[in-house]
């Protein structure tokens, strides 16, 4: 509060200032018009900075219509409060579809909260909802276009090579793997620190990371699940080819600075040195 009075009180003493200095009409002139101006240049900078640099389809009269219809709307409690759930609503809609392309039906949205305002019964634990949106989320998300073709492809891939290939193995997972060489000794654990050289690629054959020859060195535990479940097969010394659905991958989301779509296959090329250092 105290921030917003010191603003108020600059504000006010400019706005008196511009007003004796040039007297245009558009000049602040008392308090209010002050806090209005400065305020309302704010946003409308914010605006431009924010929104209008980054949208090229900006269509200015659409906005100004649209701040002028909820900013002229019942000012009461109840009122403000429904215009601000419908914002939320209406904003996780546009983050849905922005970060996950997830398009949501706002109609039915709408209907199904409003329901569950007027009845007594239709209430839903909050836990349970929200652990229902992230599974529901998943699924349609693994439903989309690009998804479906990236298992379908790696499917077909993987078909293909071990039918070339017999000494490709699969997993009660789906996890496949070569084995190019054996290591001695045990079979690495989840806690150990393992050193590794290896190059991942797509079922295209472009490299998306490698350790470029030299060893890395990361637990079991911090890779995608079929990587893991590669490395807890060997032993120091041990050379695997794992062809990794992806289901045991990076899933519905993909990695997309590596390239890697939603559902994508990978295949790795896996190497570890004798040496490693197991956590005490």
């Amino acid at each position: 509060m105290k921030k917003f009075l010191v603003f108020a009180l600059g504000a006010s003493m400019l706005g008196g200032a511009m007003s004796c200095s040039n007297g245009t009409s558009n000049s602040p002139k008392t308090l209010d018009d002050s806090l209005s101006y400065y305020f309302g240049s704010l946003y409308g900078t914010m605006v431009k900075q924010q929104i209008i640099a980054r949208d090229s389809s900006f269509n200015e009269s659409d906005f100004a219509s649209n701040v002028k219809l909820v900013m002229g709307a019942d000012t009461s409690s109840s009122s403000v409060a429904g215009l601000q759930v419908g914002m939320q609503l209406l904003m996780t809609a546009v983050q849905l579809r922005q970060a996950e392309n997830v398009e949501l039906n706002l109609d039915k949205l709408y209907k199904y909260m409003n329901q569950t305002i007027k009845s007594d019964t239709n209430v839903v634990d909050m836990n349970t909802a929200q652990m229902q949106i992230q599974r529901l989320i998943e699924v349609k998300k693994s439903q989309s276009p690009e998804a479906l073709k990236n298992v379908k492809d790696g499917e077909e891939y993987l078909a293909a090579q071990m039918a070339a290939d017999p000494e490709i193995k699969v997993t009660e997972s789906g996890l496949a793997y070569k084995v190019i060489k054996e290591g001695d000794g045990n079979k690495f654990i989840t806690s150990d620190r393992i050193n590794v050289i290896y190059t991942g690629t797509l079922i295209d054959g472009k490299e998306f990371d490698s350790s470029k020859g030299e060893a890395r060195t990361f637990t079991p535990a911090g890779v995608v699940p079929g990587f893991k479940e590669g490395l807890l097969m060997m032993s120091p010394g041990a050379e695997y080819i794992l062809y990794i659905p992806g289901k045991l991958a990076y899933g519905v989301n993909g990695s997309p600075q590596a390239g890697i779509g939603p559902n994508a296959m990978l295949i790795f090329n896996v190497q570890t040195p004798s040496i490693f250092t197991p956590v005490k």
